[in-house]
């Protein structure tokens, strides 16, 4: 599995953090292959190649931008012989595994993770490099045999791009109950951050309670979240 992304702080990342982490306890065939100056998990299933440049993403500093090192991850990739090559991300590690793939003539699957042309239209305002990044992920995903979708509203994203209804699995996710759970449910937590539920008890309202779970980027748009914040406050 090539990743651009395994050390970073987002979902994606995790993701795969957690597929490495239950391949490596069930014993499965699985390795999950990066380049990134960033810390990552030290497992077997996991193999980081040391980037040849590496620099923080224009307009999105909390990623990096690298330039893996090509040879030598084909050459690690053709002595693995693996049975199938999946790439997560559409960046240069990914392009290396989609090359790898091709030189081996091993079938190739990857995930929609992330809708880069409307991150690009948000990051940057420019509706010919936003036209130029839906014309890549149409090149990138072309030669795919399957390619698999966090969810089901993605499907007109992926559209959108090029990516066939033939070509489109849903992979749904799990929970890991060891994780979370009822078991772990603490009413104090209010109180530890300082919300005043027995005022709330006294006036009958209850109180109206918004918990936010995500990274603080400009693409969540947290001013809208705010604004409901408030809204939800007032009534």
């Amino acid at each position: 599995q090539f990743t651009d992304t395994l050390g970073d702080v987002n979902g994606v990342s995790r993701g795969i953090q957690n597929v490495a982490q239950l391949a490596d306890e069930t014993g499965r065939d699985l390795t999950v292959v990066t380049s990134t100056r960033f810390d990552v998990p030290d497992r077997p299933t996991v193999k980081n190649f040391k980037p040849m440049f590496a620099r923080p993403m224009p307009k999105y500093p909390q990623l990096d931008a690298v330039l893996p090192p090509l040879t030598r991850m084909v050459r690690w990739a053709e002595k693995q012989k693996p049975d199938v090559i999946h790439v997560s991300t559409p960046g240069l590690v990914g392009a290396v595994g989609v090359l790898a793939a091709k030189m081996m003539k091993c079938p190739i699957v990857g995930t929609y993770h992330t809708d880069f042309p409307s991150y690009i239209d948000k990051l940057f305002d420019d509706y010919g490099l936003t036209k130029a990044t839906e014309l890549y992920m149409k090149v990138f995903y072309g030669g795919f045999a399957r390619v698999f979708s966090r969810s089901d509203q993605f499907r007109d994203e992926m559209l959108r791009v090029g990516i066939g209804d033939e070509k489109m699995m849903t992979l749904q996710s799990g929970i890991d109950l060891r994780a979370f759970g009822t078991g772990f449910k603490d009413q104090s937590i209010w109180e530890k951050l300082g919300v005043d539920t027995a005022a709330e008890a006294r006036d009958g309202t209850g109180g109206v309670k918004v918990l936010y779970c995500g990274r603080v980027s400009i693409e969540k748009n947290l001013p809208v979240v705010t604004r409901m914040w408030r809204r939800a406050a007032d009534l």
